[in-house]
């Protein structure tokens, strides 16, 4: 059973604008809460009662942050893909202290972006739906299933 679908997305305007706000809210999720965990650590550096951030404070912080003025257009992403953010971040995290790899890096816009989108999501024909995107977006399977 395929744990994993590549597609090759062919999404109209309407659908690449809300596209950039799910990479935008992503991102900007990864890099609040990797602020958050550096800044964390700064100050309890020496206390060795006290642990490092997890995935769980990480989500309650992002509840926190949707139910702000300022940050209320974090609700138009789907909070399953913003959820998965900081899990990535989390797994990140574990695997720079397995030493395993290099600390966690802000993201940044470039030409290759992403969000995993776990549930609400179906494909049918040719057209795959995402949940808060509105009408199907046309696509291709390539490669056959991962």
């Amino acid at each position: 059973m395929p744990t994993a679908y590549k597609f090759r997305l062919y999404p109209n305007k309407e659908q690449q604008s809300l596209f950039s706000k799910y990479f935008g809210c992503n991102r900007m999720m990864w890099n609040k809460a990797l602020e958050l965990r550096e800044e964390y650590y700064k100050e309890h550096k020496g206390d060795k009662s006290k642990r490092g951030l997890n995935y769980y404070d990480t989500t309650r912080f992002l509840k926190g942050l949707k139910q702000k003025e300022e940050y209320k257009w974090l609700k138009e992403a789907d909070s399953q893909s913003l959820q998965q953010a900081l899990m990535g971040l989390d797994k990140a995290f574990r695997a720079f202290f397995k030493g395993v790899s290099k600390h966690p890096k802000y993201k940044r816009k470039s030409n290759r972006q992403s969000f995993r989108a776990p549930q609400f999501f179906n494909f049918d024909d040719g057209v795959l739906y995402l949940s808060k995107l509105g009408k199907g977006i046309r696509m291709e399977v390539h490669g056959g299933f991962c």
